[in-house]
């Protein structure tokens, strides 16, 4: 019998087999045209990359974000400590004695501890979306394609018939020895 196979962005094979009674299998490799491999490694290299860029920019907010919020209370605590510091200074003054600079004073002090107290979401955000982005990084890697898939490799190498399938629910390893 002779056999034909034939797939878009790969070369044609034939081969003649003569096929005896019982199963039979063909081992065939098919090879990509260089278009196709440029084309299917350009694309695999630019997901390993935008992998790369999301788990970096991911690891980086992630462990800014506990970075802010601890460094974020002694920062509440001084401003905190300067506000009660004024506001006992002015408690201690005659009543109506308080002028519209020591009202603006009192107004920027509580501003600043008030934004301070706001900044600890920053930090809960960084942990939030440092691991989301991570955990993206990490997905886009783990199912993208492998730029060296149709890389020839040494028939000496154990290794290198190893192949790792991700199906719906499944994780798949198979490989020949």
């Amino acid at each position: 019998h002779r056999v034909h196979i034939a797939r878009a962005g790969f070369f044609d094979v034939t081969r003649d087999v003569v096929l005896e009674s019982g199963p039979a299998r063909i081992d065939i490799r098919l090879i990509p045209t260089p278009a196709y491999l440029a084309e299917y490694v350009g694309h695999a290299k630019q997901r390993r990359m935008l992998a790369a860029i999301s788990a970096g920019a991911g690891f980086l907010a992630a462990a800014g974000g506990p970075r802010l919020l601890l460094w974020n209370p002694g920062k509440k605590q001084q401003a905190e400590d300067h506000f009660t510091a004024y506001k006992t200074e002015v408690e201690g003054k005659p009543a109506g004695t308080c002028d519209m600079t020591c009202a603006a004073t009192l107004d920027i002090l509580v501003s600043d501890l008030d934004a301070k107290r706001k900044r600890d979401v920053y930090g809960w955000v960084g942990v939030g979306a440092g691991g989301a982005l991570l955990a993206v990084g990490t997905l886009i890697y783990a199912l993208g394609d492998d730029p060296g898939r149709f890389d020839l490799k040494s028939e000496r190498d154990p290794l290198a018939s190893l192949r790792l399938r991700l199906g719906a629910g499944s994780l798949a390893l198979s490989g020949f020895f």
